[in-house]
């Protein structure tokens, strides 16, 4: 441990003298212009804009001010609820927004808010908490709940398929380069879970 310390710290010296690097935090809260202090994710698009989720608003920041998006009872179109947890952008540049009641996509060009509205066969949809949202390699949106467990959705065929049979409360997802998806649970008995990336629980 503490030769791989070492290691990092003469790489960071090394690269400070080789490029001259000085590094400066600022600090954004509600002052600057930020929805909320309590930031529960974060992501920077692929047009280098940065998007925070905070418990009152989805926040986009442009290098210089926010613009926040919250739910708006006149608007159809906006964001339904205030609370974000989690964010992800696919390749269409469309973003997906995970909130405290369900999960919404954003289309960035006529910055309209949908709500996903499918269900699986047996009429279950997204009501909870949205951890985490992970796009697998074959192309399905794998979505982490807090009390639903997983969702798969297929966009090829719309459909949606739901895994709570392990647990019920999934915290994180990352898939592995062999395509093994992992999910982190918040279940005393199984608090790491392996799937094949067609949604099946791998031993």
């Amino acid at each position: 441990m503490k030769k791989a310390f070492s290691t990092i710290l003469f790489s960071l010296i090394s690269l400070h003298f080789i490029f001259g690097a000085s590094f400066q935090f600022v600090k954004y809260q509600v002052e600057n212009g930020l929805s909320h202090n309590t930031v529960w994710c974060s992501l920077q698009d692929q047009s280098d804009f940065m998007w925070f989720g905070t418990s009152d608003g989805l926040n986009c920041f442009d290098g210089k001010s926010f613009h926040t998006y919250r739910y708006d009872s006149q608007n159809k179109n906006s964001l339904g609820n205030n609370f974000v947890l989690s964010l992800f952008e696919d390749e269409t540049k469309r973003l997906w927004v995970g909130t405290q009641k369900g999960l919404y996509s954003f289309d960035k060009a006529t910055e309209k808010f949908t709500a996903f509205a499918y269900e699986t066969e047996d009429g279950v949809y997204i009501s909870s908490p949205v951890n985490n949202i992970l796009k697998t390699k074959n192309g399905n949106l794998w979505i982490a709940t807090q009390g639903q467990g997983i969702f798969i959705f297929n966009e090829k065929n719309n459909t949606l398929r739901q895994n709570s049979a392990y647990t019920h409360i999934v915290a994180t997802l990352t898939q592995s380069p062999e395509g093994h998806v992992y999910a982190s649970s918040r279940h005393e008995q199984r608090k790491d879970l392996c799937f094949q990336q067609i949604g099946w629980f791998a031993e």
